[in-house]
């Protein structure tokens, strides 16, 4: 292959890639305007609820913390604040609170039990609280959730979650 050839394909190939670049950096930038703009948000790439689950908004002003859906039996919740899933909301609150249920509940049926899903970082993606019953228990559950979004975000906000 001459040197023209080369040369001439050389042009080819960064006209190109020059190209492709260029489209990519209009997405990118038609991307950050959304987010500029506000039309698209965290709220706006929210979970969608499972068929018969009930969606609850956690709320601080016009913030969306946590969407929390109530199934038959169980509650999961989905927060859109940093929660470390060694933070002591979960470690010990939360234990805490499965606890004082089962006590509650005694020796009926499967006991209440929750799971904590995060991502390879340790931040929690999605808390599911299982065997759940009654509405007297469905709102203890619903309560704790709530205060663990709400104090992480209050953390946040202060600037005191710095570490981790």
């Amino acid at each position: 292959m001459s040197s023209r050839d080369l040369l001439k394909e050389l042009k080819e190939y960064l006209e190109e890639r020059i190209a492709n670049l260029k489209r990519e950096l209009e997405l990118l930038e038609y991307m950050l305007s959304l987010i500029e703009s506000g039309a698209l948000s965290m709220t706006t790439l929210k979970p969608k609820p499972l068929a018969g689950e009930r969606v609850e908004e956690v709320k601080r002003g016009r913030n969306v913390l946590a969407s929390i859906f109530v199934g038959k039996d169980y509650v999961r919740m989905v927060p859109f604040v940093e929660i470390r899933e060694s933070s002591p909301a979960i470690r010990e609150y939360l234990s805490r609170v499965v606890e004082e249920l089962r006590e509650a509940e005694g020796a009926e049926g499967e006991p209440v039990e929750y799971s904590v899903v995060s991502d390879d970082k340790g931040v929690v993606r999605e808390i599911v609280i299982k065997n759940v019953r009654g509405e007297l228990q469905l709102a203890q559950v619903r309560a704790a959730l709530r205060f663990i979004v709400e104090r992480q975000y209050e953390e946040g906000a202060s600037g005191s979650s710095a570490s981790g």
